[in-house]
């Protein structure tokens, strides 16, 4: 009997189709969730009316990815981390008179860089008030967060603003809207 010249082809194709399966299989176990990574607690801005001209006014705390329950039941597994966007939040907000921010940023950075490192997200000529809004920032400041977030399961934040009047008072919560894809099954 003269040996097929098909069945070496069809052993390669079947074996490319395996190696090939294998990336494909692992990606068919993954988990993806969108959630939002927030600071602990809320910056608080309480500028008195001593401060002539245009209050300036600095904060700085740290987001932990780990304070995210859904988060937490896979940050041994997590693959990627995609920053959808930066959100604010403002709240109780009180003021005599029409407050402007008129400049703000949060700067983000690794717990190994400092401040002068820091990649920027910022808003301007916004109107204090109660809401919520968000900070603009380009796709490689929100790459960089998401790669500092993925490999230190945090990022530290200084929030910076230049306000129009004072005296007023609010709170300003900053917080990533982040997808996350995990291994579910490890």
């Amino acid at each position: 009997m003269k040996p097929s010249i098909a069945r070496p082809w069809l052993s390669l194709l079947l074996i490319t189709l395996v190696f090939s399966g294998c990336e494909l299989l692992d990606e068919t176990d993954d988990v993806q969730f969108t959630t939002d990574f927030e600071l602990p607690v809320p910056f608080v801005v309480d500028e008195d009316a001593d401060v002539p001209g245009n209050p300036y006014t600095s904060f700085n705390s740290s987001i932990e990815a780990a304070r995210d329950p859904e988060y937490q039941k896979y940050k041994d597994r997590v693959k990627h981390i995609v920053v959808n966007e930066i959100k604010y939040i403002i709240s109780e907000f009180v003021a005599d008179v029409p407050v402007t921010l008129t400049s703000g940023e949060a700067k983000f950075f690794a717990k190994d860089q400092t401040v002068n490192d820091a990649v920027i997200a910022s808003v301007s000529n916004v109107t204090i008030a109660d809401g919520s809004g968000t900070l603009e920032a380009s796709a490689e400041v929100l790459e960089t967060i998401a790669n500092i977030v993925l490999r230190d399961g945090e990022i530290h934040v200084v929030s910076v603003a230049n306000i129009s009047d004072a005296p007023c008072s609010f709170k300003i919560k900053v917080t990533l809207n982040v997808t996350v894809t995990a291994n579910a099954l490890e």
